[in-house]
């Protein structure tokens, strides 16, 4: 990608070498930046995925820790009975 844009730049300008190294300067900036921006993201929806599998997987817990409580509540309430 980089050798085609050069190659571009120096078949429009020959004789201009700063405008080239300012061109391949400005590519590379705007291709980290764009990169910088896709790890953001990713790391983003990693967090969430992380975040929601956490909750998902507490809320499980959580009602079978409750449907275990009714459940002994219940047999205590029989035997009582």
């Amino acid at each position: 990608f980089y050798i085609i844009c050069i190659l571009y730049v120096s078949l429009i300008d020959i004789f201009d070498i700063s405008c080239i190294l300012i061109n391949i300067y400005i590519y590379i900036y705007i291709y980290n930046i764009i990169f910088n921006l896709y790890i953001e993201i990713f790391n983003f929806l990693l967090l969430m995925t992380l975040f929601y599998i956490y909750c998902q997987t507490i809320l499980f817990f959580f009602i079978m820790y409750n449907i275990s409580i009714v459940l002994i509540y219940e047999y205590i309430y029989r035997y009582i009975d």
